[in-house]
């Protein structure tokens, strides 16, 4: 998932890799700030800047499929207790039961 640099890619909200994740997939990502936080709290994937990173994380990924394959089963995991339908519909209704309650 490469990116340029800049406020607006900072604000996005890192949805490709949720989907890559969510299908088991390891990935390699643009390090911006939510980028980065599912990068590393799922352990599936790498950030790269530059075109050489892109190459050299990938290659990691390709060299070694076993590592690949549980790095995508983390990231599965990760995906589903973190933004599965239940969980972020929990989080939603409890966002809406604060702003109307108080």
């Amino acid at each position: 998932m490469p990116l340029h640099t800049g406020p607006w890619e900072e604000g996005k909200c890192g949805y490709k890799i949720i989907q890559y994740l969510g299908n088991g997939k390891p990935c390699v990502a643009s390090p911006t700030r939510f980028n980065s936080f599912l990068i590393k709290k799922s352990k599936a994937g790498y950030l790269a800047r530059e075109g050489h990173e892109w190459i050299r994380q990938m290659e990691k990924l390709i060299r070694n499929p076993q590592k690949a394959k549980n790095m995508g089963l983390s990231g599965k995991e990760f995906i589903k207790k973190n933004f599965s339908t239940k969980i972020i519909a929990k989080k939603v209704i409890s966002v809406l039961d604060y702003v109307t309650c108080n």
